[in-house]
Formats: structure tokens, C-alpha cells, sequence
């Protein structure tokens, strides 16, 4: 399975920006995007973890 790099997590986020989200949606979205910031921290440019494995 090919892994994520950063510019894949980035253009997640990016999407995520520009959806219209409204209500209840909300909260399940900005846990999304928090998980996936950490995992932007967490990954290098070329989508390993910083421990070296894929994703």
C-alpha cells in the first residue's frame, strides 16, 4: 500500500478547508483535521513515519 506524504495530508486538509460544513458535521471534521495534522508532524516528506515505517 502506497503511503501518504506530506503533500498528500496537505491536500486532504486543503479539502477539507473548502467543503461547506455545517452543524453537527463540524465536530467530526476539525477531529479529522486534528488527526491529520498530527500526522502531517509525524510524517516525513517522503511518507514515512519518523520512525522510519510506512504508513
Amino acid at each position: 500500500m502506497e503511503s501518504l506524504t506530506q503533500d498528500d495530508i496537505r491536500n486532504i486538509i486543503a479539502l477539507i478547508n473548502a467543503a461547506p460544513i455545517k452543524g453537527m458535521e463540524a465536530g467530526t471534521v476539525l477531529a479529522i483535521q486534528q488527526k491529520l495534522f498530527k500526522m502531517l508532524d509525524k510524517t516525513t516528506p517522503d511518507g514515512k513515519d519518523t520512525t522510519g515505517e510506512d504508513r
